[in-house]
């Protein structure tokens, strides 16, 4: 901000998230957190209007889940596996950061399924809410493959996951397959 109120212009890229608008179960710390960067940025954007810098923008990404290797980075006491289904590419969260640079959004809910969403939770956020606890429960409790209790990130960084792409959309789509075959 020092450098953007010096210059008298400037757009800062907040990645959110759309668990910031619809909380998911299971996800408690990761919505409040992103929640906090969706309030951050109205705060600023506020300040700067108030201060008079009309140049400054401050724009918030919010998308979907996408495949990155957040999962395998983030603490885990579920009993299974992370994962979520319908997964976006991460290459979309990129191209639409860029695309934010030339078109600055209070807020962009990123994507069709985070449009949605977004757009569901504020016509019935009750009905949204729990229909969007009940995904996250089938597909990240009732259908997750077991595993162990694992503090990810949170003390010490990992080797593994630094890419863009973390696999997980391979991943579920091998595991429907194997239970098609058991059921067979």
């Amino acid at each position: 901000m020092k450098l953007f109120r010096v210059q008298r212009h400037g757009i800062l890229i907040n990645t959110g998230s759309i668990d910031s608008e619809v909380p998911l179960a299971y996800q408690g710390s990761y919505s409040a957190s992103k929640a906090g960067v969706r309030s951050l940025g109205e705060v600023i954007n506020q300040e700067l209007r108030l201060a008079g810098y009309k140049n400054i923008k401050v724009t918030t990404i919010e998308p979907w889940a996408a495949d990155t290797p957040w999962w395998g980075h983030a603490a885990n006491y579920s009993g299974g596996t992370p994962r979520m289904k319908a997964m976006d590419n991460p290459n979309l969260v990129v191209d639409v950061m860029i695309w934010s640079y030339f078109h600055p959004r209070k807020e962009i809910p990123l994507g069709p399924k985070a449009k949605t969403s977004y757009f569901f939770h504020h016509l019935a956020p009750h009905f949204t809410e729990k229909l969007s606890a009940n995904y996250s429960h089938k597909y990240q409790i009732r259908f997750a493959p077991p595993a162990k209790d694992t503090t990810g990130t949170l003390y010490t960084p990992m080797e593994s996951g630094r890419g863009i792409d973390d696999g997980v959309r391979q991943r579920i789509k091998k595991e429907k397959e194997e239970r098609k075959r058991k059921n067979n």
